[in-house]
């Protein structure tokens, strides 16, 4: 193997110690130059997974922002009615105008709060699948041996990989690694019971955990982006 392969091999087999820290194997017969090198290729990527979890999470709220300034503008209109009432009652009923335009900013208020709350999801989806997106185009232009097709995700993977990313405790980006791992190095796995219609496109998780919510939306939105 040339140095960089060995180098990539090593990080694949560190291992996080009960302080946080991550270890070579205590049985790794590796040289001091590729454990040197390993250890800043670890830190190098796991910098990089901070810098796009935080690129990711800037993305959610400018989308957010952006629906949510356009949302507003719907949401604070005025029926034509409805403004001939206040102008009406501008003039001959005063308390009653002020009344009534507190009712129309509260029936506002209530509607766009819903709204809002759809608006995260959304800016919440948008922004998960342009990451699966990206992230996915990266591992095939790394890793052009491996297919990580949906056929070879259900029937090959133990299942127990995507119910992980599914329940949001490992991210993408983890789960891409646990799939290579498996698939290059063949370790045999204890069978599990198969998992009904399981699929990369339809697996939920994220960068960072996200609510069932998100995850039920950008299920079918990443297939269609990605596949």
């Amino acid at each position: 193997m040339s140095f960089k392969e060995q180098v990539n091999a090593a990080v694949d087999t560190m291992k996080q110690d009960d302080s946080g820290n991550w270890q070579l194997p205590t049985d790794s017969e590796l040289s001091e130059e590729v454990t040197y090198a390993a250890t800043l290729e670890k830190r190098r990527r796991d910098t990089q997974s901070e810098f796009s979890r935080g690129q990711q999470a800037l993305k959610v709220v400018e989308a957010e922002n952006k629906k949510l300034t356009e949302g507003w503008a719907q949401e604070t209109k005025l029926t034509t009615e409805q403004v001939a009432e206040l102008d009406e009652l501008k003039h001959t009923d005063p308390d009653g105008w002020r009344n009534k335009i507190d009712e129309y900013e509260g029936e506002a208020r209530s509607r766009f709060a819903e709204t809002r709350e759809t608006i995260t999801q959304e800016a919440r989806v948008e922004s998960e699948t342009d990451y699966r997106t990206r992230v996915m185009a990266e591992f095939d232009e790394a890793n052009p041996e491996i297919s990580l097709t949906d056929e070879v995700i259900t029937n090959d993977l133990p299942p127990r990989y995507l119910k992980s990313l599914e329940a949001g405790e490992t991210t993408f980006d983890e789960f891409l690694v646990q799939a290579k791992d498996y698939l290059t190095k063949g370790k045999v796995m204890k069978t599990e019971p198969e998992v009904e219609e399981l699929s990369l496109g339809k697996a939920s998780g994220s960068s960072t955990p996200e609510s069932r919510a998100v995850d039920e939306d950008a299920r079918t939105s990443y297939k269609n982006e990605t596949y």
